[in-house]
């Protein structure tokens, strides 16, 4: 008498690495594609339903009355093109529309109703001045001395450079006198001012700097150049005229 013995299959051994490699294969493949981190089948079905959510949702203002007023506005404008286009090329009337074209270009050109203002930058003036010319001068001169030493400045280069620096200091106080920053406090901080506006790295500009700085306040204006905008800023992040900075808050606070 013969017994059968049920064994469960098992792997090959003669061929255990392919049996293996192609059921990784499968598994993994079947996974990017159900899973993969969200962007399989899962993800894409999520996706599907939020777009289906959202044109339900909004699908109605489609046929609202704006869309429909266009649609009529359209089809309009193209009813009128058409009819245009068949008067433009019928036979009976092309000897009328052409007249009407060459009286409408014979027709002198309509005056413009306006012309914008030619743009004025806002340079402020003071009638007195802090001090006179030669007085600035002088005490930009001494500022400079140590640094046209050090850098080897020839005698034409330091006019030049003491010349320009007293043209933009005196935009610049007259600036910022005018937006309500008093004169002594200008005149207790002026060599913090002078070093904001004229050695912001700790050397003097150059002529050339100096000359684009002119330029900004003759086509600008005074409050859009370099050096003024540079002050604001100190002020405001209360490296320069602290007093102004505290009097303009708590009169804010106060308001």
């Amino acid at each position: 008498m013969l017994s059968v013995y049920c064994v469960m299959p098992q792997l090959d051994k003669f061929s255990y690495f392919s049996q293996f490699f192609w059921l990784c294969l499968f598994f993994f493949s079947f996974y990017i594609l159900i899973c993969n981190g969200g962007n399989g089948f899962v993800g894409i079905s999520r996706i599907l339903k939020l777009r289906n959510g959202l044109l339900l949702r909004f699908l109605p203002n489609i046929f609202s009355v704006d869309f429909v007023s266009y649609v009529m506005v359209m089809v309009v404008m193209v009813m009128c093109f058409n009819s245009g286009e068949a008067l433009a090329n019928s036979t009976n009337d092309s000897l009328v529309v052409h007249e009407w074209i060459n009286h409408i270009r014979n027709q002198p050109a309509l005056p413009i109703p306006w012309s914008p203002e030619p743009f004025v930058p806002e340079i402020p003036v003071l009638d007195s001045p802090l001090f006179e010319d030669a007085v600035r001068r002088t005490q930009l001169y001494y500022r400079l001395g140590p640094h046209a030493v050090v850098n080897n400045l020839d005698l034409a280069t330091i006019v030049d450079l003491v010349y320009q620096q007293a043209a933009v200091e005196k935009h610049l106080e007259a600036a910022l006198i005018r937006d309500g920053i008093s004169s002594i406090d200008l005149v207790a901080e002026l060599n913090s001012v002078r070093c904001f506006s004229f050695y912001p790295h700790g050397a003097p500009g150059s002529a050339k700097t100096l000359s684009r700085y002119l330029r900004q306040i003759t086509e600008l204006g005074t409050r859009q150049s370099t050096p003024y905008r540079r002050i604001i800023r100190a002020i405001r992040d209360y490296e320069l005229l602290q007093a102004y900075f505290l009097r303009v808050r708590n009169r804010n606070n106060n308001q």
